[in-house]
């Protein structure tokens, strides 16, 4: 609808006229299929977290143990308040090092642990490098292990690694 307001002398005059939508469609843009290449996924465990505090007094790895499908990997967390985050920034590296899938994957807690802490429990899962093409050059996993407390983030200030 298009409005117009005109003042004529004192008197205030507002014409109002429609208009009418076109019912024609546009053709859907096609994506060039040499910019929509492949992007690969960005690093998520090569650098500690910015803020974060190297701390093993606060958070450390306990244990890890290779499983059938992946990774199982217990935390020791220090105690300090019932609220807590702790999870694991993970990378699935190529043979060149380079990241093949990226992700953040959550800690879930597992039971409490002695030296006033819990423990965590994560199952990190990567597929068998004969179950696909896309993994078949996976070869290694890398790992970073996060704490966060009270508006905290610690670390054990190390970068994990696990070849396949």
């Amino acid at each position: 609808m298009l409005m117009h307001t005109e003042l004529t002398g004192n008197a205030l005059t507002t014409t109002c006229e429609e208009t009418q939508m076109s019912a024609s469609t546009t053709s859907p843009k096609r994506v060039n299929s040499k910019t929509a290449s492949r992007v690969r996924p960005q690093s998520r465990a090569t650098d500690s977290r910015p803020g974060a505090v190297p701390s093993p007094e606060m958070v450390n790895l306990f244990e890890e143990a290779p499983a059938p499908t992946g990774l199982l990997a217990k935390a020791w967390v220090r105690n300090v308040a019932y609220d807590k985050k702790v999870w694991l920034d993970v990378d699935l590296l190529g043979r060149a090092g380079e990241p093949l899938h990226s992700d953040t994957l959550t800690l879930r807690y597992l039971e409490p642990a002695g030296g006033s802490g819990d423990f965590f429990l994560a199952d990190v899962p990567f597929l068998a490098p004969a179950r696909t093409a896309r993994r078949a050059s996976a070869h290694e996993l890398r790992y970073r292990l996060y704490y966060e407390v009270e508006g905290q983030t610690f670390t054990d200030g190390l970068c994990h690694h696990r070849r396949l």
